[in-house]
């Protein structure tokens, strides 16, 4: 399997054999290399070019990259591409050269040779698929050159819309932005969306009347398990699946690095990947397993959206997620070729598992009153440039770095608009702190509403545990309102 390709690579020239505007759905199988499209795929496609708003909610390996990229070769002009990770950006940008595709992207780890480049390239109205992340399309830089340029555009791994309010706030603004730079025939991308979750999404990306795609979650090349949270049963998992890629999620960094420490010294082959291992280290990590030099990782969900590996024949939970949805998100990584999968669910005897996940639930969300300190703290010491860890542990005398960066990043969300992160001028990958706003003002019940609804969804996950194996997978599909039980839409809805 090819290794995912650096900046630098992405940014040398190559020639592009396919022309956007002069293709035709008859085209795309040949484009793609596949024989023939699938019927989700072709009416994805079809309500596109009709200036339809689309919403697919689909599997990860079920071609969506084909749906998006087909409707914008189609259409002609920029195709805008939102992804939320810069690894999957530079993916995706591969896979695109490999069909001969015309592409840009742009993103903060660009040369400015090559951020020239694609400024004079759209300035001439040259066309083709634009990728960016959520963080970048908030620049005016970029928001300005693609003013009423961008024919078509598409936000993939849509979900983090309504899951990442806090850490990616950039992600509340993905309406607005599209719509300043007047792009109204959009779509939106994902695994997995409860039907709440899916109007929440719709409604904040400002899509009218879209067209909805929904295929079953539980694939029916996976096979699920529950079993038990202990190394015994993981070592019988990892023999039966000798010589095979897979992937085990863990709920924190320091239940991963114990994990890969145990497994590692077992003899077992395994790498690992957390948000805090430095970055060539992380990258390396990621190297190996896409190589299959490396064909078990151990990881947090930080891992989660920065891999598109075909072959994984096995996904483990060794502590449970954070929801059915963040369940099925992580377990859809494995038998994307088609062939079958496993997928094992930790729930028995898994009381430090449910600990540790409800733990960094109930961390996302501090207290009013914890909130209140460190934005005082931030009013009287404006531009500081400590962490958001070393603030909460000045503040709160907190010991762990989650609690800091939790509260920081609930000041910071949309809705509340109470601190300000602004790029250090020293060092551009610091950020200084500064309280804005009134505190007084803010109305927090939402938030702490939403909390609620967090645990809820985590219970629900735990209760799923107590179902027989042969019964979890139609109850997730049930739990999406895949099942044809629930009532009328308030959008046209295509089920597959």
């Amino acid at each position: 399997m090819p290794a995912t390709k650096t900046p630098r690579e992405i940014e040398q020239p190559y020639r592009a054999r396919v022309k956007p505007g002069a293709v035709q759905e008859r085209h795309l199988p040949g484009i793609f290399g596949v024989p023939s499209l699938r019927d989700h795929q072709i009416q994805a496609i079809r309500a596109g070019v009709a200036g339809r708003n689309v919403f697919n909610i689909s599997p990860t390996g079920s071609g969506k990259m084909l749906s998006i990229v087909g409707t914008g070769l189609i259409l002609g002009g920029i195709t805008l591409i939102i992804i939320p990770l810069i690894s999957l950006a530079q993916d995706f940008m591969r896979r695109l050269r490999e069909h001969g595709i015309p592409a840009r992207y742009w993103n903060s780890q660009q040369t400015n040779a090559y951020r020239e480049d694609t400024i004079r390239m759209v300035g001439e109205g040259r066309t083709g698929i634009f990728i960016t992340t959520p963080e970048s399309l908030r620049t005016h830089t970029l928001t300005d050159l693609l003013i009423g340029r961008v024919n078509f555009a598409a936000v993939d791994e849509v979900h983090c819309v309504e899951k990442d309010k806090g850490f990616r706030t950039s992600f509340s603004w993905l309406g607005t932005s599209l719509d300043k730079i007047r792009c109204g025939n959009r779509a939106g991308f994902t695994a997995t969306l409860t039907r709440e979750d899916r109007s929440r999404v719709m409604d904040s990306l400002h899509m009218r009347n879209p067209f909805v795609i929904i295929r079953p979650v539980a694939r029916c090349n996976l096979v699920i398990h529950k079993t038990y949270r202990n190394p015994y049963h993981l070592i019988r998992i990892l023999d039966r699946h000798q010589g095979e890629s897979g992937i085990i999620f863990c709920a924190t960094r320091r239940a991963t690095n114990q994990l890969h420490s145990q497994l590692a010294s077992s003899g077992h082959n395994v790498g690992a990947y957390h948000g805090g291992m430095k970055k060539a280290d992380r990258e390396q990590s990621q190297r190996e397993f896409m190589a299959d030099a490396k064909r078990v990782i151990i990881c947090t969900d930080a891992f989660l959206l920065g891999i598109d590996h075909p072959h994984i024949r096995f996904v483990v939970h060794w502590d449970l997620s954070a929801s059915i949805e963040a369940w099925a998100q992580g377990f859809g990584r494995a038998g994307r070729d088609g062939g079958q999968a496993h997928v094992y669910g930790c729930f028995m005897a898994a009381r430090d598992g449910i600990d540790s996940r409800k733990w960094l639930l109930e961390s996302g969300y501090p207290s009013l009153a914890d909130m209140r300190k460190v934005w005082d703290y931030l009013l009287e010491r404006p531009y500081t440039d400590k962490t958001a860890a070393k603030i909460g542990e000045i503040v709160l005398g907190a010991s762990s770095p989650i609690i800091g960066a939790a509260i920081i990043n609930s000041l910071k969300r949309r809705e509340h608009n109470l601190v300000k992160a602004d790029v250090d001028p020293d060092d551009k990958r610091k950020r200084r702190y500064r309280a804005i706003g009134n505190f007084d003002d803010v109305d927090f019940d939402p938030f702490f509403e939403e909390h609620l609804e967090i645990l809820l969804r985590f219970k629900q996950l735990v209760a799923l545990g107590d179902l027989p194996d042969e019964r979890i997978a139609s109850a997730i599909d049930s739990y999406f309102g895949d099942d044809g039980q629930h009532g009328e839409p308030d959008y046209e809805e295509f089920i597959v």
